[in-house]
């Protein structure tokens, strides 16, 4: 996500949450550390998203106690606030025009999903976006009076 917000010259006008409940998680996403399977991935990704573009210029290479990978250039993470935050058990910490929940509620019965869905939809802004990861499961519970499905294959949804 910073790589598309320094090519679209948005990076500084953004703030961007990430929050986690996990303190290492937290810490290693904080120093934008990756392990080599994410880079090739995020390459692909990249290539898909600007196919005469760099991906090599937004990162170096990185060995560490997890293996090789690479460490993101400190521009794409300074702009990020990182805070240690349950998604069960605390409000999400503000409003926002769009929340990423990316694969967290695998691990969530049903009943916590609906009450997290419930959260964002309260904590996003009129028109902002909601975009789940593959994993998630949680297209089927999402209410269509509250969200219109913007691109099920991205599962990108629009608050109404």
């Amino acid at each position: 996500m910073g790589i598309v917000l320094k090519e679209s010259s948005s990076l500084p006008k953004v703030r961007t949450l990430a929050t986690g409940i996990g303190d290492a998680a937290l810490s290693t996403a904080q120093q934008g550390i990756y392990h080599q399977l994410k880079i090739e991935e995020y390459e692909k990704n990249y290539q898909d998203y600007n196919p005469h573009g760099a991906f090599a210029r937004y990162y170096e290479k990185h060995a560490g106690k997890e293996g090789s990978g690479g460490k993101m250039d400190s521009q794409l993470v300074q702009h990020v606030g990182f805070h240690h935050h349950n998604l069960i058990l605390e409000p999400p910490p503000g409003q926002f025009d769009i929340i990423f929940c990316r694969n967290v509620t695998i691990y969530f019965d049903t009943n916590a999903k609906l009450k997290l869905l419930e959260k964002f939809h309260e904590h996003l802004h009129e028109g902002g976006y909601l975009i789940i990861g593959f994993y998630n499961a949680l297209v089927p519970l999402i209410d269509k009076s509250k969200y219109k499905f913007t691109d099920m294959d991205a599962k990108i949804f629009q608050k109404i």
